[in-house]
């Protein structure tokens, strides 16, 4: 596996059980992770940030990635492991979609 050392992962989605495996991964590469989730448990594994938030809510999002940038030194990786899917060009996808 690649290492990963130093770079900032988020992952929404990351305590459902591809979230839970995908999250380990990444961790052992060495990437800092950031599990997003409508509600995380009190306490998660060494290593891991939480931040709770509904993705499908565009305030909750931007809440989420200010909170996210300030407890760490950015996103380098995102992984959306939540929701459906609709095809197309992710910049010119709506946030109702």
């Amino acid at each position: 596996m690649i290492s990963l050392n130093g770079k900032v992962v988020m992952i929404t989605g990351a305590l459902g059980g591809l979230g839970q495996t995908v999250t380990e991964s990444f961790s052992q590469a060495g990437a800092k992770v950031v599990v997003v989730g409508r509600e995380l448990p009190k306490k998660l594994p060494e290593g891991l940030l939480g931040i709770s938030a509904d993705v499908t809510d565009e305030a909750e999002v931007q809440r989420l990635m200010k909170e996210a940038v300030q407890k760490t030194t950015g996103i380098d990786c995102l992984v959306n492991l939540v929701g459906g899917f609709a095809m197309g060009r992710l910049a010119e996808t709506e946030m109702s979609t």
